[in-house]
């Protein structure tokens, strides 16, 4: 009798639990999902990709929620607008290198004893704005090349262009000074020779004016 009774409880308890969950099942009906409002516009961003700013504004889809199979929202969660965020906005750009320029003439290089040629480049193509990277390589490049033999001026040899470089110093030095020397005693002639001139046309009492020009100036002459 008791195991009856336990049965019946048993069987009830079942039955009594399964219908409300059955019950669910049956009401639910699918509900398509539907959008939000849309945010208030965020505050101006800089978009270094493009060098422009940028406000956006978002929106969910919970207006209602989709349930029970039903569609989600169709469209993004996010627009864009453009901003004014100047002056600090720009846009991010890396450094590039201008093409090569021309070799140039082959040179002596005294420290070496040999001849050199070289080549340059600016990073400059365009030049690195906004936190972008330097060019990557060298701005200069050059390679031994051969001096002509008939430039004797820049022959590869350390001592002789030392040497040379102090004899042409001295020799345009001596030249100079001398063309001075042989100006000035030139114009000392010229000057002594007039002087003579004017005297002995004078008489003889032009050397009693010579011993006495250094005390006074006699009051018959006109210049002293």
């Amino acid at each position: 009798m008791c195991r009856c009774v336990w049965f019946l409880f048993v069987f009830v308890l079942l039955i009594g639990g399964t219908k409300p969950f059955i019950t669910r099942r049956r009401s639910c009906v699918g509900t398509n999902g539907g959008w939000s409002a849309w945010s208030a516009w965020g505050r101006c961003v800089c978009d270094y990709t493009t060098g422009t700013g940028t406000q956006t504004a978002t929106r969910v889809c919970n207006n209602p929620t989709p349930k029970c199979g039903g569609r989600d929202c169709e469209g993004s969660t996010i627009q864009s607008i453009w901003c004014d965020a100047s002056p600090k906005c720009c846009r991010k750009t890396n450094g590039g290198y201008t093409s090569w320029s021309w070799w140039t003439d082959c040179t002596c290089d005294p420290s070496t004893g040999k001849g050199t040629s070289g080549r340059t480049r600016k990073c400059s193509s365009p030049a690195p704005s906004c936190g972008g990277l330097d060019c990557y390589g060298p701005e200069i490049e050059s390679k031994e090349c051969t001096v002509d033999p008939s430039d004797v001026c820049w022959r590869c040899h350390f001592p002789y262009i030392y040497i040379r470089n102090v004899l042409c110093v001295h020799i345009v030095l001596l030249a100079v000074g001398s063309v001075l020397l042989i100006t000035t005693l030139a114009i000392c002639w010229a000057s002594r020779k007039t002087r003579n001139g004017r005297i002995a046309n004078e008489g003889g009492g032009g050397l009693v004016v010579m011993s006495q020009r250094a005390h006074s100036c006699p009051m018959t002459r006109t210049e002293c």
